[in-house]
């Protein structure tokens, strides 16, 4: 009659159980890492939802209560959104390193929205000339997303 061994109280079961669990681990952590890095497997990707946050955000720094009345103190309204327009234009171009050219968000849309904010427009202004800039910003913004959508459903 054969006795039964515990695997794990055997020297070869230690050694199978310990490289197994520190090949799981090591994967693992290799995963974790390139989820934070935003590498391969996990791609960038950018969907109606993504767009539509990123127009509120631009749209609840341009409410009216946020302007103020001296340029300098507007002037951090646009570097934030400048900061984030910046932030978006990253994106989009690594998600359209990914497609095909047909089916890319069109990044001179996104570089025409930068440009405005951080132009003569926004610069330097006092509450009314900045509300008026404001209102010739939202159209392009709104046309951006909605051109960005119709390219991400593709």
């Amino acid at each position: 009659m054969q006795q039964k061994e515990n695997f794990l109280k055997t020297k070869r079961g230690k050694i199978i159980v310990g490289s197994v669990g520190s090949v799981v681990g090591l994967l693992l952590l290799i995963l974790t890492i390139c989820f934070f890095m935003e590498k391969w497997p996990f791609n960038v990707s950018i969907n109606e939802k993504d767009l539509s946050t990123f127009q509120t955000a631009i749209e609840d720094e341009l409410k009216d209560e946020k302007v103020k009345d001296t340029g300098a103190e507007n002037n951090k309204i646009v570097n934030t959104i400048e900061e984030k327009i910046k932030k978006f234009e990253d994106k989009v171009a690594r998600f359209n390193k990914k497609r095909d050219d047909n089916r890319k968000i069109d990044a001179n849309k996104i570089r025409a929205l930068k440009d405005k904010i951080t132009g003569n427009d926004f610069k330097d202004k006092n509450k009314k000339d900045f509300i008026d800039a404001i209102k010739t910003f939202k159209p392009d913004l709104t046309a951006f997303v909605t051109d960005a959508k119709e390219q991400v459903k593709k």
